[in-house]
């Protein structure tokens, strides 16, 4: 048996996948465009090839990775079980070598468990979690260290701030989230600077909506920041909500730190149990030059674990992708600058040592 890696096309899917796959799984393979995360076929062959590409194929997957991430999502799997064991065991090694801490499943499996656990389900929310009920990951990597709560994708455009506040609350209280459209939304309305959260703001409304919780601000500049693509009055007037919110922070006594964050003492943080709100540019995960909030989960090995809150399904990402995605350091550092200068905002969560 010979176990090949081949590029995905869903306007050119070869003759023997369309063998291999049901129908239904290979409209949703070919439904979305999948391009931007490097889509694969894993194809197990029996008997000789010359060529690399022909034999008889006995098993498929069709593979993707999110860029500038540590893991590899297994769409789908179809063939042959004994055929599909070893393409599925070529999938991790591969994963491995390229560096990736995590294999993901979507979706219901094929063949034998090979160590893959459960995710727990996302709550009903934002786009993304309707369609694919199902989720199996598998760490590749000893030291996993987790503080999860289920997945809840953004509602809104904007909300991403909201999301990881309240998610992060819930994971260091070890309260249930209990989270919906109106409750992102009415938190979103007292952290925004219209539209975005800036760091201080959401670090204030955080600490209102939860005394029993000690909040620190990192910021390392004290000049307004994701305004950037504003000016004149637009900007100005958002400028002073951020002075305000400044002014607010020293009323309830949240630090507002300006050294910068190093992400190697914010992996430390988030093992011992901190929750951590990090924001970060989207271009290199995502191709957008977008500022956006993620919530930092944990650990795994030298990747820090995050639950992304936006998923795009028309890129063939489902809740999936976002929840439990460990990203390595230098990549995240990479990430975690944002506007001129490439400033660093995160907004750290602690108990306070008497509650």
């Amino acid at each position: 048996m010979s176990i090949l890696f081949l590029p995905f096309d869903r306007t050119d899917v070869p003759g023997p996948v369309r063998e291999l796959v049901p129908a239904a799984t290979l409209e949703r393979w070919c439904g979305a465009d999948r391009s931007a995360s490097r889509p694969r076929l894993v194809v197990a062959t029996a008997g000789h090839t010359d060529t690399g590409t022909g034999g008889t194929w006995t098993a498929v997957a069709l593979v993707t990775a999110r860029p500038h991430t540590a893991s590899v999502k297994i769409v789908g799997a179809a063939g042959e079980p004994t055929a599909i064991d070893a393409v599925i065991e070529a999938i991790a090694a591969d994963a491995v070598e390229s560096g990736a801490v995590q294999l993901k499943w979507e979706g219901e499996p094929a063949g034998s468990a090979h160590g893959f656990v459960p995710m727990s389900p996302p709550l009903p929310s934002g786009p993304g979690t309707g369609t694919q009920a199902t989720g199996l990951v598998r760490w590749l990597v000893p030291d996993v260290t987790l503080h999860p709560t289920p997945y809840y994708a953004q509602t809104t455009l904007v909300s991403c701030g909201a999301v990881t506040a309240l998610s992060a609350a819930a994971a260091v209280t070890g309260d249930d989230l209990t989270l919906d459209a109106d409750g992102e939304v009415a938190f979103w309305q007292e952290a925004t600077n219209h539209p975005a959260c800036e760091p201080v703001g959401l670090g204030v409304a955080l600490a209102r909506r939860h005394p029993e919780l000690a909040v620190t601000v990192a910021l390392d500049t004290d000049r307004p920041v994701i305004l950037e693509h504003l000016d004149g009055q637009e900007r100005d007037w958002r400028a002073a909500l951020q002075r305000e919110s400044r002014r607010a922070a020293a009323d309830l006594g949240i630090p507002v730190e300006a050294e910068r964050l190093r992400l190697p003492d914010l992996a430390g943080a988030v093992r011992a149990g901190t929750g951590a709100l990090l924001l970060i540019d989207l271009t290199l995960m995502r191709g957008l030059p977008f500022p956006h909030w993620v919530r930092c989960t944990g650990t795994a090995g030298d990747t820090v674990v995050l639950d992304d809150p936006s998923v795009d399904p028309a890129l063939g990402e489902s809740w999936v992708d976002g929840h439990l995605l460990p990203v390595g350091v230098a990549d995240l550092d990479a990430m975690a600058a944002f506007g001129a200068g490439g400033y660093r905002g995160a907004v750290l969560v602690r108990r306070r040592s008497n509650s």
